[in-house]
């Protein structure tokens, strides 16, 4: 047997096993960023601090683990990056399955961290989180390189930062997207234990449990998507990513217009259930549409966008909570964040299309009879 073939087999085997270490990184590496909500409260009591003061505290940790590309980018990017190589046909399946480690952390670790806060006060469950973070060094070492030389090994001479995608307009839409998206998802995970406990009679806990209800829906909605997402994605990737974006801006409105736990928790599952179809197809539209040879370069901008509307959504929802000591105003902002961002996603094909029909209409002139101002003219001329 060829040593090639023996790679090959080799990769099938332990792509498995790479999968596993994905979905961990997942559960712990970005699952405990997720966890704001339930810290936010907690520094809000023992700093007494207001509300878009305390904000700053999530938002910079974001911004400096997305946009800075520190702390859990370091797990969050590899982790997408190596399913492309070892994953071709089922790769969408494998990015779902991965990310819904992210709904398992969801449903955890919120509860598990308020009783650990209630014990130990937030400083304690600081050294708690970092030992769970130190285990991410054995799922690192889990995933090594592929050892074949097919699918998935990147051009070497390829501009490492990927610049080339910042001159394509499509590019940055979906970068602006990913802003406004990332805007509505952490002013929901950071704001709505607070608000829900304004409730009478919700406790700490119950809070904390619609962050639970929140991740088991984010599972549902990833397990959905790896298990139908050959026939969900029938329609156009990008087409069901901007219908996703506009139903999660929609969902976090309607808290604004509530005042009643139960509802909240319905809302929390939909919500979820929403953001676990719309997460995974981040990958899968950018896959598609920018190519798997541009995939890490892509991903690495895109979570810099993430970390600028992490920086940016929770202190100026808390600044607008001050200014009307009301959630109506946060939850709105929250929503049509996210619906622009769907509509930043259908201008996409627009924006093709009229390249196209620049590029076909430059290569007639080119071979027109007449000069290129004549046939300019012309054009301008029939499309009026």
């Amino acid at each position: 047997m060829s040593k090639t073939r023996c790679a090959d087999i080799l990769d099938r085997q332990w792509r498995w096993v790479v999968l596993s270490a994905c979905f961990l990184n997942h559960l712990v590496g970005v699952g405990i960023p997720s966890t704001g909500g339930v810290y936010y409260v907690a520094f809000l009591e023992a700093f007494g601090t207001g509300k878009s003061e305390t904000a700053w505290i999530t938002s910079i940790n974001i911004g400096l683990l997305f946009g800075a590309g520190t702390g859990s980018c370091f797990i969050y990017i590899p982790t997408v990056a190596i399913i492309g190589d070892y994953f071709d046909k089922d790769k969408n399946k494998a990015h779902a399955i991965s990310a819904s480690g992210l709904g398992i952390g969801n449903l955890i670790l919120p509860p598990l961290l308020t009783k650990v806060i209630d014990f130990y006060g937030w400083r304690g469950s600081f050294f708690i989180t970092a030992g769970l973070y130190m285990h991410m060094i054995l799922c690192g070492l889990l995933m090594r390189p592929v050892a074949s030389h097919g699918a998935g090994i990147h051009n070497a001479d390829k501009p490492v930062l990927g610049v080339s995608l910042l001159s394509d307009w499509s590019f940055l839409l979906f970068l602006c997207n990913n802003v406004f998206l990332t805007i509505n998802i952490t002013v929901y995970y950071i704001f709505i234990t607070d608000y829900s406990h304004s409730i009478p009679n919700v406790s700490h806990e119950d809070s904390a449990l619609l962050l639970s209800i929140f991740g088991i829906a984010v599972v549902a909605g990833r397990v959905t998507f790896a298990l139908l997402g050959s026939r969900i994605l029938i329609i156009d990737s990008l087409y069901l990513f901007a219908i996703s974006n506009i139903v999660c801006g929609i969902l976090t409105a309607i808290p604004a217009f509530t005042f009643s736990y139960s509802l909240l928790a319905v809302i929390s599952a939909f919500f979820g259930l929403s953001v676990g179809l719309e997460i995974p197809l981040i990958a899968v539209v950018a896959t598609d549409r920018f190519g798997t040879d541009r995939l890490t370069s892509a991903y690495g901008y895109l979570m810099f966008a993430c970390g600028v509307g992490g920086v940016a959504g929770p202190p100026l929802a808390g600044w607008l909570y001050e200014l009307t000591s009301s959630y109506t105003a946060v939850f709105c902002l929250a929503g049509t964040a996210d619906v622009l961002a769907g509509v930043m996603i259908l201008l996409i094909p627009l924006f093709e299309r009229r390249l196209c029909q620049s590029a076909s209409d430059s290569l007639r002139c080119e071979n027109s009879s007449g000069t290129k101002e004549q046939c300019y003219t012309e054009m301008v001329v029939t499309t009026v």
